[in-house]
Formats: structure tokens, sequence, C-alpha cells
């Protein structure tokens, strides 16, 4: 090891410091630590937590004998957040950061420290504890008897053996280093400051020991133990359920004890303590104790007095009773661990609680008691390296795997980028920063960018897609809305987008048979979408006019057109070269009794000049040309849903538009979102699946994402081609509300190909949420198996542009008549 680095405050129980390794006063028991960080609460199945139990119990294994695991969480009501300014800050972005400023956020440090103790520990008296108190330490820091320079080599090695086991994505860990412990500038603020202040700002505060009672900045500390494992009977396991966020008693699985970690609002630290002694040596002293225990009894309170010929039976002593309840507690303990091949693990939980006394959490099943004889014990067995100051009379013999049990793995949520989206962590009202799509594409969680969403009516899908695209049009990334709901014109407009309200009466046409470049890639891309294009206006005539050969008669002409004809694009051009072509086409190809050509004509006349239609691909709206580098763009076409001919079609060309912009050059650093939104089901036809698959396998080479979004989950799975086509080619699912289908959680279980876990987690979407916080529970779900939930919550200048709700949109329709300005109107609604 190399030169140590000396503490010199003495009211500390660490010596000092050498290769990250602290060095207690203690005899000189060395000690090593790792800052963890677990997956959120609510957020993972039993399954993960009992594979982070299965880590620790390794860790007993690895560590064999004479090591002490301290696991260590403190939770902190810290000071108002307040965020910085982002550069070049937009209005939106600003108002938001206002919002959130002011906020007390909680947070949560852990850590696990291994401690390796002297080989008779089990034998130590309680009452030398923490003996540097009342003796000044003398002589070598590591005292000779303690540790051998094999077991030291040891030592280091097991270091290194558990750092391997820690470093997953469960547990996160990360080695401590010397300055984690003191600070940069050794001044004792790093996580010795932490614990002598119980406070994460190291700010030096005044410590008053006196009597039985500790005082730190004039708040009082008290302690809380678990000190006896009768209790223990038929409640510990590898986890417990959540009744706050479960829906129809479908369980949610957190830690067994997670009521003393998050959940409980209090600034506090939760200590777990696990001893792994010589097993021999263990089981050796517990039979002894059994013996003294079994000679006491008999020999004053025997069971049985002769009387004459009668057996009398004496009565028993409470102290008697209880001595045999403990002896066949502990007989049956023994047996297990010898029988099952486990550990005996000696298991300590506590709380430090800062300011008022500690009440039990409902649903737990666990009794803490107030321990002020050991509290200046407890006090400096919280430092790190020094859970040797634990008095070992507190410690509770269990086997490995009930000790695990009281292992806490819980945690808040954390963001996955800097610069995501402000999102809240439902378990506390936190901040954090969420990127919903980026991060997860470059971390490879998925390999796509597309999506898709549902949530009922006013269950918050339109304001949270809303507040999600927002975002991402902050960031320089572009929106093509597709919107069936009318519910993004209030965001277009208020960016200064391209809005257009399409209708039987305010109509507008495309014209797609127009060539940008007229290189021979375009008109090959012309020939495809055009050839599905017109199979689809035939459509609704019935099945025997799309298909195969049909689509080739489409595939064709559109290529001969393309040759033979260089001037007034459009379909009245196409239609006339049409007529003449086709009837040829089909001769020469002796499919005449295969397709119906004259009745073919006749309903695509409908498209041609004087037809009904006429307008839709004659003639491009000179609006559309500014589409191309316009960021932020929305076709409100609910109206259309009354004619279901129109409304498809619309749907088709808008798509077709998009790709337009898909495939510029100059926009494939930016991502191209194409959102469906309710209006979906324009594209729920066997003649379209095959275009949809294209265009939604397309946008992945060339930066886009398609998101289909809709109010009822069987709108998707109910229809094979959308199953096919949409769902099983988005790797990103956003739920808002299925409370609809909460008595049917298998069935949403196996149409989204999830766990059970994770449907009970979407059902317990809005339960528990945190007080005084007007949020919008959102559950995002990547590549069908990663989950996560959060908060959309914005503020009231946000929610004057995401609002959809009638009720809302009538009262911001009133303040932009005064107004005439969406900044100025975001303003009144919000009150300012």
């Amino acid at each position: 090891m190399n030169k140590a680095l000396l503490i010199k405050d003495e009211t500390l129980p660490i010596h000092g410091i050498e290769s990250d390794v602290l060095i207690s006063k203690e005899k000189g028991c060395l000690s090593y630590g790792f800052k963890v960080s677990y997956p959120a609460i609510y957020q993972k199945d039993i399954g993960v937590i009992e594979q982070m139990s299965e880590v620790l119990e390794s860790i007993f294994s690895v560590l064999e004998k004479d090591y002490l695991i301290h696991k260590q969480d403190w939770f902190f009501n810290q000071d108002n957040y307040n965020p910085e300014p982002l550069v070049n800050e937009s209005a939106m972005q600003r108002y938001n950061r206002i919002h959130f400023t002011g906020r007390k956020v909680r947070k949560q440090f852990s850590y696990l420290f291994i401690t390796k103790v002297p080989s008779n520990y089990i034998a130590y008296s309680a009452s030398n504890t923490n003996a540097f108190l009342y003796r000044k330490k003398t002589g070598k820091a590591i005292e000779k008897d303690y540790i051998t320079k094999k077991e030291l080599d040891v030592f280091m090695s097991k270091r290194d053996t558990i750092t391997r086991m820690l470093q997953n994505k469960h547990f996160n860990a990360k080695e401590l280093k010397a300055e984690d412990y003191i600070g940069k500038e050794q001044d004792v603020n790093g996580l010795l400051g932490m614990f002598k202040d119980f406070d994460p700002t190291t700010k030096g505060r005044d410590k008053i020991f006196k009597d039985n009672s500790i005082l730190i900045g004039g708040r009082e500390l008290r302690f809380y133990t678990l000190q006896n494992n009768e209790q223990l009977t038929d409640v510990l396991q590898s986890s417990s359920n959540s009744p706050e966020k479960e829906v129809n008693g479908k369980p949610i699985a957190k830690s067994l004890i997670s009521p003393l970690g998050l959940e409980y609002d209090k600034d506090h630290v939760l200590n777990q303590y696990f001893f792994v002694p010589d097993q021999e040596r263990a089981l050796e002293e517990m039979q002894k104790k059994l013996n003294r225990i079994f000679n006491y009894t008999h020999r004053f309170n025997p069971i049985k007095a002769i009387a004459g010929d009668e057996e009398v039976k004496k009565p028993k002593n409470l102290e008697t009773t209880g001595n045999d309840i403990f002896m066949n507690d502990t007989s049956e303990f023994v047996s297990e661990v010898i029988e099952k091949g486990q550990k005996f693990i000696f298991s300590h939980v506590n709380i430090g609680l800062l300011d008022g006394t500690y009440t039990r959490p409902d649903n737990f099943k666990l009794d803490l008691r107030e321990n002020t004889v050991d509290l200046h014990d407890l006090y400096f067995a919280s430092c790190p390296g020094n859970a040797i100051g634990l008095p070992n009379d507190l410690y509770m013999p269990l086997t490995s795997g009930a000790a695990v049990s009281l292992a806490y793995f819980e945690d808040y949520s954390k963001g996955n980028a800097p610069f995501g989206q402000r999102v809240i962590d439902v378990a506390s009202g936190n901040p954090i920063y969420w990127d919903f799509f980026t991060t997860p594409y470059k971390n490879k969680t998925i390999t796509n960018l597309n999506a898709w969403g549902v949530g009922k009516s006013g269950s918050g899908k339109s304001y949270s897609w809303n507040s999600i695209l927002n975002h991402q049009y902050e960031m320089g990334h572009h929106i093509f809305n597709i919107d069936g709901s009318s519910s993004f014109e209030r965001a277009t407009k208020y960016h200064n987008g391209v809005f257009f309200k399409v209708s039987m009466y305010e109509k507008i046409g495309f014209n797609p048979f127009l060539l940008s470049s007229g290189n021979e890639e375009e008109i090959n891309s012309k020939r495809v979408f055009l050839a599905y294009f017109l199979c689809n206006l035939l459509e609704s005539a019935g099945e025997e006019y799309s298909g195969e050969i049909l689509f080739g008669i489409f595939s064709a002409t559109v290529a001969a057109y393309y040759k033979n004809v260089n001037h007034d694009l459009c379909f009245n051009s196409f239609f006339d070269f049409f007529k003449v072509y086709a009837p040829s086409y089909v001769k020469d190809n002796g499919i005449e009794r295969s397709i119906k050509l004259n009745e073919i004509i006749f309903l695509l006349r409908e498209y041609y000049k004087g037809g009904v239609y006429d307008y839709l691909l004659n003639n491009r709206d000179e609006r559309l040309a500014e589409l191309m580098h316009q960021r932020y763009i929305t076709f409100q076409i609910k109206e259309l849903k009354d004619d279901p001919k129109l409304f498809t079609n619309t749907t088709f060309l808008l798509t077709n538009l998009y790709k337009e912009k898909l495939y510029n050059p100059e926009l494939l650093k930016w991502i191209k979102f194409l959102h469906y939104d309710e209006s979906w089901t324009a594209m729920d036809k066997p003649v379209l699946a095959n275009f949809i698959l294209d265009t939604i396998k397309t946008v992945r080479s060339q930066n886009g994402s398609t998101i289909f979004t809709s109010q009822d989950i069987e709108d998707f799975f109910k229809s094979p081609i959308i199953k096919n086509t949409v769902i099983n080619n988005s790797e990103i699912g956003l739920i808002s509300d299925l409370s609809t289908y909460k008595g049917k959680a298998e069935y949403v279980r196996d149409i989204l190909g999830i766990t059970d876990s994770q449907a009970n987690r979407i059902f317990g979407l809005h339960r528990n949420m945190p007080q005084g916080i007007k949020a919008k529970e959102i559950a995002v779900i990547y590549a069908k198996e990663h989950l996560h939930t959060f908060g959309i919550e914005t503020s009231r200048e946000e929610a004057a542009i995401y609002e959809s709700s009638p009720t809302e949109k009538e009262r911001l329709a009133q303040i932009d008549a005064n107004y005439h300005s969406m900044k100025q109107t975001a303003k009144a609604f919000a009150g300012n």
C-alpha cells in the first residue's frame, strides 16, 4: 500500500486513507467503498430484485469470513432547485425553467463499504466499541495481530473481484477514491464531512453530545433500530408489494425495507450491516448459547416434578417461556443453515433520523424502536469505514438468504442525457432530464426511432406528445403532423410554422406527378409511389381492382409516362396517357380477362378535370413550396373523416410530401418526425401495407421517425396491417392511460409483448403522485423490454400551447381575440 494520508480531525473514527482504503482507529481496520446507483422504485420486477440480492449473497461467499458489509443510503431535502439558463434560451424554455425554479428536491446518496474485521470479532465486548472516544490511540495505525501480509494481499484481491461484481447495470458501482472521502482540498468536505454533519453541503455544523441525545446544527439526531428477529418470522422475503401504486392487487415489486428509504420523506440515513463470520466458529458459539439456555431453563424450572405417582406440571415464568421460544427458533435456524448449506450472516438495520420521531409507515410490517442506549455508537458506526463501530450485540443471526431481504435496492429516477426534456420523477417530484429518442438509439437500446402512443381521451396523450415534440423542435429537429384530432394547431402557430386546415370546403391540391430533378432515382421512386397511390384510388371499389396485376399496370404506365410526357405533369395528362397506353399494354401481356380496364378508367375519372376531386391531383398549392425548410408543419384533417376516400387519399399524399422532405440531403443531420395523430386509420388497408412498411423502414436510413398515436390500444392491434407494419417496426411505445383495460391485464400484456410486472406498472400510472404537483404520468417502453415512467409537467405558459381540451381551448380562443399573439396569450393564460 502507498503512503497514508492522515485525517487530522480527531472527532472522526478514521485514522487515515491509503491506496483509497480507509484505516479506522479501531485496530486499524481496513475498508474500501463504492458509490452505487440502483434502478428506480416501481420500475423493476421481482426478478431484478432477486438478481441484486444474489449479487449480495455472492459477495458474502467471496468474502468468506471476518468481513463486514455496510450498505448505506442517505436521503436529504436539498436546497431549492435552480437550473442555469440555456444558451440562446427560447421563451418556452425560459417559462419551463422558471416554473421549476425554487422547487425542493429530494436526493439519495447510496454507498457500499467492505471492512475486514479481526478474527475474534464475534467475541468482541460491546463495551469496548468506539474506544477512540475515550482512549487516545498510540503505536502503529494497523495493529500487528489484526491482519497479516498474506491476508492483506487477499483483502486487495477480493476488492478487485467485488468491484467487477458491482459494476453492472443494477448497481452501477464506482470505486470511491481518497478525494471522495475528504474532498479535493483535503478539508473533510467529502463523504466524511457528510457523515460528520449529516448534511451533504458539509458546512461544518456544530455538534452537541449530551446525555442520550445528539444535536447537529441544532437538529436532533435519533436512531431507530431493528433489534430482534422474533418479528421477522414469515415476514422476510426477497421483496414486497407496493399497494400505493397497485391496481386490483396486481403486484409491483420493491425492496422489503423500501418504506425506510426514499418513501420516508424526512432527512435520514438508512444503514444496513451484514457481518460474515467464520462459519464454524459461529455455529459453535450458537450451539454454546443454546446449551447454556437449556441448562438454565431445566435447572431452575424443570418441566416436570414427581408428586407421588402423578406427574405435576409446574408453571413457567415469562423468562423461561421466552427462553424456550428462543431455543426452538434458534434450533430451527441452525438446522436450516446446516441442511440448506446457507451461511450465517449477522445483520442489523437502523435509521438515523434528523428532527422529529419515527412513525411506522402504513403497510410496513417491521417495527423499529428508538435506541438511546447505543446512540453514540450508532452515530459513529454510520461513518464510512467504521462499521466495526456498531456494537456486535445489536446483530441478529440470519441465514444469508434472509439477510439479503434486509438490503435496500431503490432509488429515484435518473435522467439519461443533460440535453433531454425536463420531466419529473414521480416518486419525489424531482426534475430530471430524459431524451426520448436519440440517446436510447445511440446506446443501442433501440434500433430505430419509430414510435407509437396510446391514451384514452382526457388522459393527456396529446398534451404529452405536444410537449415531447416541442422539445424535439427546440433541439433543431423537424415536426410534420398529420393531425386527426385537432391537437397541434396552437403549437404550430406558436412556432410560426405552417398550418393547413384541410376539409371539404378548405381544399388543397398536391399534384404528386411533378418532378424536382427528374433524375432516374426520383423517377423510380415516383413510379413506386404512384403505382401504390393509384391502386389506393380504386381500393374502395373492391378487392378486384387492387393487387399485383393492377400494380404492375400502373407501374409500367407511370414509367412510360415520364419517358413520353415532359410538360404539364399532372393527373389530367397522366389520365389521357393511361387511356391510350394501358389498353395496348394489357393486350400485349395477355391479361385482358384479368382486368376490367374500362371500369378502372371510369373510376379514375372523378380525379380528372371536371370530376369531384379534380383539384386534388392536378394543382399544387403554392404554400407547399415552402415546406422543405419549415420545421413545424401541421395538416389538420379531422374534418375529412366524414369522407373516407378523401381522408385516405389526403393522408397518403401527405406521407409522400413528408418523404420529399425526408430525402433532402441538407436535412440529414436532423430528425424528421412524421406524426400520425389519430389519422393512421387512413392507412389501414391491404393495398397500402407494403407502402407503409417501405415508409417506416426507409426513415431509419434518412434519420427519420414515424409516430402513430391513438386513443385505444386495440386500434393498433386489432388491425393485422397496422400491427405487422407499424407496431412491429416501432421500438418506442408511449402510454398515458390504459385504465379502461384494468380488468384485462393479461390481454394488454400479451398484445404488447411485455411482462406481468411491466403491465402492472402501466396500470399503476397516476397513482401516488407527488402532492401539490400537477403532472401527467406516462410509461415509455423501449424494444418491448425496458419500461420507464415519468411525469410530464409544464409551466402554465406551455399549457397555453399544448392544451387540447374543449373547455381550455375555448378559454384560450377568448384570450387570443384580445392579444392576437400566441406569446401574449401564453403569458395571459399563466396570469403574467
